[in-house]
This record gives C-alpha cells, structure tokens and sequence, in this order.
C-alpha cells in the first residue's frame, strides 16, 4: 500500500494515506454515533487500513478480504478476521435504506464515504 496510488494522476501512498484517514474517520463517527460501543474501534481500524488492498482489480472488495484474510491469519483470532473480512467485503455495496449490514460496517462505509466524496450519500 505504501508505493500504491488509486491513479496515475494521484500521489505515491494516497491509498495508504486514504485508509488511515478512513480510520480515523470510523473511529471519529462511532464514538459520535454508538457512544458506548468502543470494543470495535481496533476492527474498524484494520479493516479501514486494508479494506482497498486489492483496489483496481475486479471485485477488488471480495479479493481484499480473502486477501486481508491471508495476511493476518497469523495475527488475529477467527472471530476478528470475520468482522474485518465481513467489512472488507462490502465496503463499497452500500445500498440507500438498506438496514441489512451491521452499524459497524455502515460507519465504515461511510468513513470511506467521506473521504472520498465528502458528505455526499450519507
């Protein structure tokens, strides 16, 4: 992610720079939104770090999670890897008024959102 760029016309790293702003943006919105929930905030962390790791390939969502997965397998517990993958995965499948997906991967959908886009669809 260091050297990775989103494209030709962007700086070198704007994509690891992008995701460590997206976590601070998910922790930011989860402790306005879901005040008393904190025992997230590690988890969308990672996931907002790796969660454009496969950026620019097809289906780059799905393959950043499978991914991610491989990468931190040494690193997380199962139960970690699932809410970092589940997120990875949809990160960028947000539907209107869809209240399928837990709050947890709508802050992050959302972080994302915003610095990308500003406050546009949120």
């Amino acid at each position: 992610m260091d050297g990775k760029r989103s494209h030709p016309f962007k700086e070198r790293s704007n994509k690891y720079h992008h995701g460590e702003r997206v976590a601070a943006l998910a922790v930011r919105l989860r402790q306005l939104i879901l005040p008393d929930e904190n025992d997230s905030d590690d988890i969308l962390t990672v996931a907002a770090w790796f969660h454009d790791i496969r950026n620019g390939a097809n289906h780059h969502a799905a393959l950043g999670a499978q991914c991610t997965r491989e990468l931190l397998a040494a690193h997380c517990t199962a139960e970690e890897l699932d809410q970092i993958c589940d997120i990875i995965a949809v990160h960028d499948s947000r539907r209107p008024n869809d209240n399928a997906y837990l709050n947890i991967i709508k802050i992050h959908q959302d972080a994302d959102h915003l610095d990308h886009f500003g406050v546009y669809d949120i």
